[in-house]
């Protein structure tokens, strides 16, 4: 991912993040679950069943957006709070585009974002 996309996520997470006072819509937060996704997609784990931890944390999020996708919105934050306690689970490689605070961020601004959907 550019420096340019990684400005570009991070300005979209400040300005429709947990602090905003504004309605959410249900495209703002399509566009975050497809942000994280973009994002765990690029982690770079470390340890003995890093493949099957890295299948799993994406796993959550495809199941976090499947579950919004039928506006079941609930069931979304859920999958997401899910998908915070698998990543206090594994270990990150050093190299690794996105560390354990990053994703943390992002999975915590999509939650408030669901959350906030029609407020």
């Amino acid at each position: 991912m550019s420096k340019r996309t990684r400005r570009s996520l991070a300005a979209f997470a400040l300005a429709f993040g947990a602090g905003t006072a504004a309605a959410t819509t249900v495209e703002q937060c399509k566009w975050m679950l497809t942000a994280l996704e973009g994002q765990t997609n690029q982690v770079e784990l470390i340890g003995r069943n890093a493949d099957k931890d890295e299948r799993a944390l994406l796993g959550k999020v495809t199941e976090a957006q499947a579950k919004f996708a039928l506006s079941k919105f609930v069931d979304s934050t859920q999958k997401l709070a899910d998908y915070q306690t698998k990543l206090t689970q594994v270990s990150f490689a050093p190299t690794s585009t996105y560390k354990l605070s990053d994703l943390m961020l992002s999975s915590n601004e999509t939650i408030a974002c669901i959350n906030n959907i029609g407020r």
